[in-house]
């Protein structure tokens, strides 16, 4: 362990930027001491661990009879010994969870005072757009068909709901 500050992103671009270069050294490592036919534990998803016998390499990601996308930062056995491809230079910086994700979607709330619905743009704060209640269904399919007709069917743009008294 080190006395050096926890280290800090202000975003992912940043986070993920700073650790491309871990990464690679980390699948430099794996690539040196693993071979076809090795047995491997390997992290997944939700914390559960998998056995396999790996098969070879698809790009960056190591494959096994079963599976083409298993991450050499995510294996800690390889023939029943325990093994980190991760440098102790690279380690705290391997460890420091990403920033949380901004929510960048606009703000939706429905004022009792003059009876609109207000979308609210995210970055400024201020209203974008005041619709009645009684034109959100219009509003809504207009936007859906628009999508359809620009073949951007099966995209999803989101709206966070502030208040949960609106009136739909």
């Amino acid at each position: 362990m080190t006395d050096t500050a926890p280290l800090h992103f202000d975003t992912r671009v940043e986070w993920r930027e700073a650790r491309r270069p871990v990464m690679d050294r980390i699948e430099a490592n794996a690539r040196a001491a693993l071979k076809p036919g090795d047995r491997l534990r390997v992290g997944r998803c939700g914390g559960t661990k998998i056995n396999v016998r790996m098969t070879g390499w698809d790009g960056h990601w190591i494959t096994s009879a079963t599976y083409s996308d298993l991450a050499p930062c995510s294996i800690d056995r390889v023939n029943g010994k325990p093994v980190s491809f991760v440098d102790e230079a690279d380690r705290a910086l391997f460890e420091t969870p990403p920033p949380p994700i901004e929510d960048r979607r606009p703000r939706v709330r429905f004022s009792p005072w003059d009876g609109f619905i207000h979308i609210t743009a995210h970055r400024t704060g201020e209203t974008a757009c005041a619709i009645m209640p009684e034109d959100v269904g219009t509003l809504l399919r207009q936007l859906i068909a628009a999508e359809a007709d620009a073949g951007a069917l099966g995209t999803y743009t989101g709206i966070a709901i502030d208040d949960e008294d609106l009136p739909f």
